[in-house]
């Protein structure tokens, strides 16, 4: 193993090992204490220890993990699996070591749901963007759906989230747990993606117009965005014109078409949101390594 594969992986056990405190430390101090499920298998262990005090929840993380790393393995081989092993690893030692140290939190829970969702958001989506997952819920959606292919990883870890919430609901006998539950999963999706793709999110541009020429030039002259051309024709008038493919920052939004308004009084212009910009003038390929 050379150097910079040496420091990579450093700096990948540094990044799960902060973003396993802050998700034990949302199943720990936020969630927990207040019988708000965090959803997945860490929430089912939850459940357990919550059942039978003296079984340690991380343990119980570890355990039920351990038949999904084995049929993760078969399937989708040693790559895939490794890093999860040592970040649920990791995991397991954060959630049942971190009690011993931090108090619970027992204050509004308005404000526990808030913070353990944003918690568990932030310390997943640390693990995410370092090539491992928290396991549970992730492997198993990635099983099922060989099964069901005609759902979305998405739909398989709602559904798996939903049974673990109500049976949370259920031992805690609480319809408010599970109202607070259900936001807390929705609080920390939210927070996975603004760690992992950014608050600061692209727009694409896709124009279809008659004067490409004069519209690439005024954009790439006065602004550090670039501009891709391409030959189009449209299916029902079969006028021939150009699609341009440009990516800028959301707020250059209304200055790019007041651009392309100087030269094309009727253009056609598709404005999507972008999660991910690697290249030049945005996030740089090396920043995901």
């Amino acid at each position: 193993m050379n150097k910079k594969k040496v420091k990579k992986y450093a700096i990948d056990l540094v990044f799960w090992i902060i973003g396993n405190f802050f998700y034990a430390l949302a199943f720990n101090y936020f969630l927990t204490p207040n019988k708000i499920s965090i959803g997945g298998v860490t929430g089912l262990a939850g459940i357990i220890h919550y059942l039978w005090a003296f079984i340690p929840a991380g343990a119980v993380t570890f355990v039920l993990n351990i038949p999904l790393f084995i049929a993760a393995w078969r399937k989708f081989g040693s790559g895939f699996i490794v890093n999860t092993v040592i970040a649920v690893a990791i995991n397991a030692l954060m959630l049942d070591i971190q009690p011993k140290f931090i108090p619970e939190f027992h204050g509004n829970i308005i404000l526990a749901t808030i913070f353990g969702g944003l918690c568990a958001g932030l310390g997943q989506g640390l693990i995410l963007g370092r090539d491992a997952t928290t396991g549970g819920m992730d492997i198993a959606g990635r099983l099922l759906r060989l099964k069901f292919e005609h759902l979305s990883l998405g739909t398989l870890e709602l559904l798996m989230n939903t049974v673990v919430i109500v049976a949370s609901a259920i031992v805690y006998r609480s319809v408010e747990s599970m109202l607070y539950s259900i936001l807390v999963v929705w609080l920390t999706g939210k927070a996975i993606d603004f760690v992992v793709y950014g608050a600061n999110r692209s727009k694409m541009l896709l124009v279809v117009t008659t004067h490409g020429d004069e519209i690439s030039r005024e954009i790439t002259s006065t602004t550090p965005r670039g501009v891709t051309k391409l030959p189009v024709q449209g299916g029902y008038t079969e006028t021939k014109r150009e699609l341009l493919i440009c990516v800028i920052k959301r707020q250059e939004v209304a200055r790019t078409r007041r651009m392309i308004m100087k030269f094309d009084e009727n253009p056609f212009i598709v404005v999507a949101d972008v999660s991910e910009v690697l290249g030049l003038g945005f996030k740089s390929h090396n920043d995901t390594l």
